[in-house]
């Protein structure tokens, strides 16, 4: 019986150490899109990367918090091009200033787990000229 016991004992612990072992192979995010900075009618672009993953696609993020698919997004701004919904590198051309405010993350999936990235925020202006021709007129 003591035997018994004590296989049993060691098996519940050998399995429970499989567990924690296991457990290092989860997704693991090793790079969270930054900002993406531009010009209207330009590209911004987003990097994410991660680990031990399966599958991925981004998520657009509007103002108010309100998550949407690429083809959801693609919808609402036909005049933009989002390329890379599938892939580490997403590039949206043809920005307007309507995307200030907006988001993009990444989601990573595998077969036994699921993890997103941090946020990226869009920052499109109107013109790199705006600010110059604003400080020319002051100057006169």
């Amino acid at each position: 019986m003591k035997k018994t016991v004590s296989l049993i004992l060691a098996l519940i612990f050998a399995l429970s150490l499989g567990g924690i072992a296991s457990a290092d192979y989860g997704i693991v995010v090793t790079r969270h899109p930054i900002d993406g900075t531009c010009i209207a009618g330009e590209t911004a672009c987003f990097f994410s990367e991660a680990q031990y993953y399966n599958s991925m696609e981004w998520t657009f993020v509007d103002p108010c918090g309100k998550e949407y698919s690429v083809s959801e997004f693609r919808n609402m701004f036909p005049y933009l091009t989002v390329e890379g919904e599938y892939s580490t590198m997403l590039s949206v051309g043809n920005t307007s200033i309507e995307l200030n405010g907006w988001a993009v993350f990444c989601n990573f999936h595998s077969a036994i787990d699921n993890a997103s990235t941090n946020w990226g925020f869009f920052h499109v202006s109107e013109s790199v000229t705006a600010p110059y021709a604003l400080f020319s007129a002051w100057e006169r």
